[in-house]
């Protein structure tokens, strides 16, 4: 091989580790201005919605590996807020979203969590200043809305693998639980309970008195 032949393979060489490099910067991009439009998108923040988004997440994504930290965060963040009289939020990296998986895993991570959650944008630390979501320091924060009752908590949670099937693989939760100072400032307490006690108890009662008609009748 000639060293005209060697200075032209080392030349394609470094052409080619560019190309890379400006494939996988393009990626990022996209996947950066991705998360950002989901993030902005105004959707419906229910208990039932957050119900069908978390178990459509788990059905499709429930063994990808980016999927157990999330959902293990999610858990505990669920879990954290049952029967609390005041809100705890989730915060975690914007990169959870990025690097866990494709832009349908993004897509679907983010409807798991926003379908039910209120964003706290000031629980994410920017001081008012606009932060890019790709920035090292960035976090974003979510909290359950004051109307989210524990039997609807209990009810996301039925989805979501339990604590010891998602740590076999290894692996810990995504993101902390911040409990305290995570309340709506002026908000009004939350009400812990199910919110079902009453109706139940009132179909406890009913069925004495049907058992009673059932037996003057015959």
């Amino acid at each position: 091989m000639g060293e005209g032949d060697f200075a032209g393979d080392y030349g394609s060489v470094q052409d080619r580790n560019a190309e890379r490099s400006r494939f996988h910067a393009d990626l990022a991009e996209s996947q950066w201005r991705t998360l950002g439009d989901l993030l902005e998108r105004k959707g419906s923040s229910n208990p039932r919605s957050m119900l069908v988004a978390v178990k459509k997440f788990v059905t499709g994504h429930g063994k990808g590996l980016g999927s157990a930290p999330f959902l293990l965060g999610l858990r505990a963040f669920l879990e954290a807020q049952r029967g609390r009289t005041e809100c705890v939020a989730w915060v975690l990296s914007p990169a959870v979203f990025t690097q866990s998986g494709g832009e349908i895993w993004m897509r679907d991570a983010v409807d798991a969590i926003a379908s039910g959650a209120d964003r706290r944008v000031d629980l994410e630390g920017d001081d008012g200043n606009d932060v890019r979501l790709s920035d090292a320091g960035k976090r974003l924060a979510w909290s359950l809305p004051l109307q989210f009752r524990d039997g609807d908590i209990d009810e996301v949670l039925s989805q979501i693998p339990s604590k010891a099937r998602l740590e076999d693989a290894g692996c810990g939760p995504t993101g902390e639980i911040v409990r305290h100072g995570a309340h709506p400032p002026g908000a009004p307490a939350r009400t812990a309970g199910t919110g079902k006690r009453r109706g139940c108890r009132a179909r406890c009662c009913f069925l004495p008195f049907l058992f009673v008609a059932a037996t003057l009748c015959c």
